[in-house]
C-alpha cells in the first residue's frame, strides 16, 4: 500500500479550523466505493455534500453518510475529472482532461462538447459572481451564462490559446494564467 497524502480524509472544524477527529478512510479497505489511492481534490456543493474525484477513476460524492461513485456507466462523459463547480442552479459541472464537460443536474448527465466549448480538453471549470462558468483549455477559454457558448482564443483577443486556470478577485475582475502570461478581463 502507497503512503500518500490523499489516501487520508479528515474531516475540519470549519469555525475553528480544528480536526474534529483524525477519521481516516483509507481509499482500499475502510470505504468501498473509494477505491483509488490518488484523491485529485474535494468540492463542496451547496447541500454540504462533499465531492472528491480521482486521478483516472471517478467521481465521488459522500453526504454524511453513504458514498456514491459516479463513473461513464452512470454518464460521465469521461473519467479524467480534472475540476467541478456548482452553477447557480444546482447543477454539478465537471470538467474533464481528454473529452468533454459534462452537467449532472442530481438525476441526468449531460454532455457537451465543441462547437459550445473552444475545445473538448478542459484543463478547469469556474463560477464567477455573475454565475457564468468558465471553462479553461489548451485552446482557448469559454464562457457559458446557462443560455450562450462564447468561445475565447487567439482571434478574438487572447495572446494564445493556452489557457490553466481562472479567478475572480474581490473587485470582480477575472483573471486568466497561462504558462507564459497573465490576462485581467
Amino acid at each position: 500500500m502507497n503512503s500518500y497524502l490523499s489516501e487520508w480524509i479528515v474531516p475540519i472544524d470549519q469555525k475553528t479550523l480544528q480536526y474534529t477527529a483524525w477519521t481516516k478512510y483509507n481509499s482500499i479497505y475502510d470505504a468501498p466505493t473509494v477505491s483509488s489511492n490518488h484523491i485529485s481534490s474535494i468540492f463542496e456543493d451547496i447541500d454540504g455534500n462533499i465531492w472528491f474525484w480521482t486521478a483516472g477513476w471517478w467521481v465521488i460524492k459522500y453526504n454524511g453518510t453513504t458514498w456514491l461513485k459516479y463513473t461513464v456507466n452512470d454518464g460521465l462523459s469521461s473519467d479524467s475529472i480534472t475540476s467541478i463547480v456548482q452553477d447557480n442552479a444546482w447543477n454539478m459541472w465537471f470538467a474533464t482532461a481528454d473529452n468533454w464537460a459534462t452537467k449532472y443536474d442530481g438525476t441526468i448527465f449531460t454532455k457537451y462538447n465543441t462547437p459550445n466549448l473552444v475545445h473538448p480538453n478542459v484543463v478547469s471549470v469556474h463560477k464567477d459572481s455573475s454565475g457564468n462558468l468558465w471553462f479553461t483549455s489548451f485552446h482557448g477559454l469559454t464562457k457559458y451564462d446557462g443560455t450562450t457558448w462564447t468561445r475565447f482564443n487567439t482571434s478574438n483577443g487572447l495572446p494564445s490559446s493556452t489557457t490553466m486556470q481562472f479567478v475572480e478577485d474581490n473587485s470582480g475582475t477575472l483573471w486568466v494564467w497561462s504558462m507564459s502570461w497573465v490576462l485581467r478581463y
